[in-house]
């Protein structure tokens, strides 16, 4: 039988950083293997709250966003405003019109169809 009722887990579920809360203090008084079976999780994932918990404190408990930090394939600002000036002079143009007529601009055609139209205000 778990030290923590079944109830009292469900309930904390609906608010996550409540529950990390718990289970990280649970883990020091316990131990990770104890709080494994207590909150009916990994020991891994225990491990994982009290490490975040030890480097951040309680900010560290929080979700953190899934997107990714740098985006390496992503357009310069320039070449951007420059489709996005392109898109409005040619509305009615496509994105492989777009690609196939103006050879300077780097950018993919499926942005210049689809984002491109959608910043503009355009219909595609």
């Amino acid at each position: 039988m778990s030290p923590i009722p079944y109830y009292h887990l469900y309930r904390d579920l609906r608010s996550p950083y409540t529950f990390r809360i718990k289970l990280v203090q649970y883990a020091h008084e316990h131990g990770v293997s104890a709080a494994a079976r207590a909150f009916a999780t990994t020991r891994k994932t225990v491990r994982k709250w009290r490490t975040r918990y030890q480097a951040h404190g309680t900010v560290g408990l929080r979700d953190q966003s899934k997107a990714p930090h740098v985006v390496p394939h992503k357009s310069a600002a320039a070449v951007e405003q420059q489709a996005l000036a392109l898109r409005a002079l040619l509305p009615t143009w496509g994105g492989h019109r777009l690609r196939r007529e103006d050879k300077a601009i780097a950018i993919a055609r499926e942005w210049l169809g689809r984002w491109g139209a959608r910043r503009t205000g355009g219909l595609e």
